[in-house]
This record gives structure tokens, C-alpha cells and sequence, in this order.
């Protein structure tokens, strides 16, 4: 039997809360979904897209079923993309997070025409790659001579 191997596309997202009005009054989404083992941060949750669901790793699958840890109906317009780069500090990039980006040599900003020290982007699929922009000017996300620091998301996908 030939293995088949798919790529793996990690993405966070918005999910549909499909639970009754009055469970919803009692504990708040984010809570529910830490309850439940589900990796979420800022009301998103991580995983990859299948179609319109966003799932979990799989914990058992054969010939006739796949099981995996969780899955959730993502929220139109709401998935983002891991760039499969992390930042200085180690957290990974994804689709609209807000980066500042610096030169990896102190002082030298001429890298980046218009750049100023403390400017923010945010991290965005340009052109067939990802690039941060900032004072309408992108920059390659894979820019050697770059530190990049993330300081925060955006909801836009």
C-alpha cells in the first residue's frame, strides 16, 4: 500500500460557536474551547483548513475513518496563514500579525528606504511571498539582514 503524504498547512481562525444560547451566558468561548484541550488564542484557533473546517492533528485514522483531536467550522474571512518563520523571541509569524521590524546590524536603517526605528507592519502574502508592509513599503519576510518582532494581530485574513 503507497503511503500518501499531504502538505501540511498550519492556520488559526475564527470558529462558529454551535453551542445552545444558554450555555453560551455561562462560560465564555475562550474558556469553552480551553476546556476542551482546543489551542486557541484571541478567540482564534489554531490548526489546519480542511475545506471550511479547521482541525486537529489525527489521532487514529484507517481505511474506513479519520478521528481527529478537535474541528471547528471556521468563520468566513477569518484564516490566517503560518508564514513558517518565527520571530526573534520564537513566536510564529502568521497572516496579519503586526511585527517591528529592525536591521540586524544596530543603526543601519538605510536596508529599509523610509524606515524609522519603532515602525510597525503587519505580515501579508505580496506578490507570491510573504512580506511585512509599513509606511507603504514591503519587505521581503525572508530578508536576512532583518529581526522581526511580533507586538500584535490583526482579525484581517
Amino acid at each position: 500500500m503507497r503511503k500518501v503524504s499531504m502538505l501540511e498547512v498550519k492556520v488559526r481562525a475564527k470558529i462558529k460557536d454551535t453551542r445552545d444560547e444558554e450555555f453560551k451566558e455561562y462560560t465564555p468561548f475562550s474558556e469553552f474551547l480551553d476546556s476542551l484541550g482546543i489551542p486557541s488564542a484571541n478567540g482564534k484557533v489554531y490548526g489546519y483548513l480542511t475545506g471550511d473546517y479547521i482541525v486537529g492533528d489525527v489521532i487514529e485514522a484507517t481505511d474506513e475513518y479519520i478521528n481527529h483531536a478537535y474541528w471547528g467550522k471556521v468563520l468566513p474571512g477569518t484564516v490566517q496563514q503560518y508564514t513558517n518563520i518565527d520571530s526573534r523571541g520564537g513566536n510564529p509569524l502568521y497572516q496579519g500579525d503586526i511585527v517591528a521590524v529592525e536591521p540586524m546590524v544596530p543603526g543601519d536603517l538605510d536596508i529599509i528606504k523610509g524606515y524609522h526605528a519603532g515602525d510597525t507592519g503587519v505580515v501579508t502574502w505580496l506578490e507570491g511571498g510573504w512580506s511585512v508592509v509599513f509606511n507603504n513599503t514591503a519587505i521581503n519576510l525572508w530578508q536576512e539582514t532583518l529581526v522581526f518582532h511580533k507586538v500584535g494581530e490583526t482579525d484581517e485574513a
